[in-house]
């Protein structure tokens, strides 16, 4: 369908799409796509209109009004917005946007974690992929290609993915920080402290801290311990080693340290998990996790 907006040029296009019931249950689905030519003067102010949209700045420039400030999104830019709130944008010297409306059952999640960091408006050093992945969907509906809607959130999930890799981490600490979480998986059954760690990804103890923190949700030693626990629940559901020998094999001081932490975070003592694998009611006061 062709636009009739104000201040939206001739031959500015869109199309509606509407999710099956499959699709609005599991996927990332588009609700409509376009590609408008702003002219200078453009605005848009909208109270709702329950859906997420990411414009894409193809050329000229567009501003977006968020917390009480504008922000301008030039060329290459992506602009993400969350619809179900207030919305206000517009072009004060003209633009061409690839747009998409999309929502789905991951869609608020994965929004609220972009517009935390990097923010609504960004400049993503993967453009030119999350461009493709929209241009397709833009293409399928243009053409009257029949909605796949697997392929469809395929693409939205990869263009969003690549929004939610970009953090406040520079880009040599994210390489870091992933050299770091290798090493971890390779070397947990050892003793790990914070400055081989941060060696690892050639950082300062400090900054990586923050950064590693930043990354995963965790401290590194949180991680470590995230990981054993992780190995020694494997093992207990695996093999018929003894406690104290996956104490030992999973990097833990010492048997009763190992089943002080892994009480604390599953209920049960390792043993009782064990139990509680066989369909042994667990003795005593070991609750489920």
């Amino acid at each position: 369908m062709l636009s009739t907006e104000q201040k939206v040029a001739a031959g500015s296009d869109y199309y509606v799409h509407s999710p099956s019931v499959t699709a609005h249950d599991l996927l990332f689905y588009p609700l409509i796509v376009g590609r408008f030519a702003y002219e200078p003067g453009y605005h848009l102010h909208r109270t709702s209109f329950g859906s997420f949209l990411l414009m894409l700045v193809e050329s000229g420039s567009i501003w977006v009004q968020r917390d009480r400030k504008k922000i301008t999104a030039l060329t290459g830019s992506a602009v993400l917005l969350d619809c179900y709130a207030v919305q206000e944008y517009g072009s004060a010297s003209g633009a061409e946007v690839l747009w998409i409306h999309f929502d789905g059952p991951m869609a608020q999640a994965f929004v609220e974690h972009i517009l935390a960091n990097p923010g609504c408006v960004s400049a993503p050093r993967d453009y030119a992929l999350i461009r493709d992945d929209i241009q397709a969907v833009y293409e399928d509906f243009r053409n009257g290609r029949p909605a796949e809607e697997c392929l469809e959130s395929g693409r939205l999930y990869h263009a969003l993915l690549c929004l939610l890799s970009m953090t406040d981490v520079r880009a040599d600490a994210s390489s870091g920080i992933r050299r770091a979480m290798t090493y971890i998986s390779e070397h947990f059954q050892e003793p790990l402290r914070l400055d081989t760690l941060a060696r690892t990804a050639c950082l300062s103890p400090c900054y990586f801290s923050r950064a590693f923190q930043r990354t995963t949700g965790m401290t590194p030693h949180q991680y470590v311990l995230e990981t054993r626990l992780r190995s020694a629940r494997y093992l207990l559901s695996s093999t018929q080693r003894s406690v104290k020998e996956i104490a030992a094999d999973t990097g833990f001081a010492d048997a009763s340290s190992f089943c002080a932490f892994f009480r604390a975070r599953t209920g049960y003592t390792p043993s009782a998990y064990r139990k509680s694998l066989l369909g042994i009611r667990p003795q005593g006061k070991d609750p489920l996790a």
